[in-house]
């Protein structure tokens, strides 16, 4: 396992060279943003955005992942840290940062202490781009919030979410009724961004007379 772990970091190293190399003294941008995974650690992913020329002289730009890893804390400070690490362990001219991308979370986009506020500090050219996606996704909310009906719905998802993922044996009481057939959803709720296809299965399950008795104790008449 270690031999494996070696060889992956070789790779690694090999990889994000031969990125720092093609961005060379060109204008690059930078790209943050973090999540947490199953194990309630914080994920952080790093990427450059930069131009690259095909073999037909077209220039087209490219993302490219430098660093994942993990954070115990996500204040703008701890962020910059990681971020200058990483520019002068690559050493990438700052002078040639350009942009900056990341969401609008107070550690981020805040205007006296934030992330994109200490690194134009250093990079005074690295125009602050609030993520698109994350923008739409603000957007959705907001306009599913704009219908009763909508809000309903995703009401009574959040409802069975929390119902089938509170307890194991509602867990694998969907569990058994996805191997009946039902195999084409899951019951994330990460987006309000939902399809309706799933509160439309999940909805048939709830009337289904085997899932309805072994959890209520009683059968429908």
């Amino acid at each position: 396992r270690l031999n494996q772990s070696r060889l992956l970091n070789v790779i690694k190293d090999r990889v994000v060279n031969t990125i720092v190399k093609r961005i060379g003294k060109n204008p690059w941008t930078i790209i943050l943003d973090s999540t947490q995974d199953t194990s309630k650690k914080e994920a952080v992913v790093i990427l450059v955005r930069y131009l690259e020329t095909d073999d037909e002289g077209r220039v087209f730009p490219v993302e490219r992942i430098i660093n994942a890893s993990s954070l115990t804390r996500t204040t703008s400070q701890e962020l910059l840290n990681r971020v200058e690490n990483l520019v002068n362990k690559l050493q990438l001219d700052y002078s040639k940062l350009v942009g900056q991308a990341y969401d609008g979370a107070n550690n981020m986009f805040g205007g006296i202490t934030g992330l994109q506020t200490r690194l134009q500090a250093k990079a005074p050219h690295a125009l602050y781009v609030w993520c698109h996606a994350h923008r739409l996704n603000l957007v959705s909310t907001q306009a599913m919030s704009c219908t009763t009906e909508m809000k309903n719905c995703i009401g009574v998802l959040g409802e069975l979410h929390s119902f089938f993922s509170g307890h194991v044996r509602y867990g694998v009481l969907l569990g058994e009724q996805r191997q009946k057939g039902n195999n084409s959803y899951c019951l994330s709720l990460s987006s309000p961004m939902v399809d309706l296809k799933r509160f439309l299965i999940i909805f048939n399950l709830l009337n289904s007379r085997s899932l309805l008795a072994t959890v209520t104790g009683k059968v429908r008449k």
